[in-house]
């Protein structure tokens, strides 16, 4: 038992580092919003769902090995050499996701709303 502890001990500070690099990196906030958009995203061209995670060429992989290219408007490019084309995460590039994803979210809303309040009493 003892020893358990003394191994948790050990590797705990491994993981609140790791975590702490993650939520600090600027990259992971627009990644994280592009992962939850995503899903919806991947819904709306048909197919079932976002699974792979995002590349920095404004594309994300669905379900089917199919590759979406995200809308023109989110995908906010670097302009340095080296990094030309390459999605870079600012705040107003979070800002684009973020209405994006709202956009998305009310979209599928209405949809949701117009589809079952025909489904009543069925």
């Amino acid at each position: 038992m003892l020893l358990v502890l003394f191994a948790v001990v050990l590797i705990l500070p491994t993981f609140e580092a790791a975590a702490n690099y993650f939520s600090f990196d600027p990259d992971f906030v627009c990644l994280k919003i592009i992962e939850e958009a995503g899903h919806l995203f991947c819904k709306f061209q048909g197919h079932n769902s976002l699974v792979a995670n995002y590349s920095y060429e404004c594309a994300i992989e669905c379900e089917g090995n199919q590759n979406l290219r995200l809308p023109e408007e989110v995908c906010s490019k670097s302009k340095k050499s080296g990094d030309f084309g390459k999605h870079i995460c600012t705040e107003d590039a979070k800002e684009k996701l973020n209405k994006w994803k709202d956009e998305l979210e009310k979209r599928k809303e209405s949809l949701s709303k117009e589809w079952c309040s025909n489904c009543k009493g069925r």
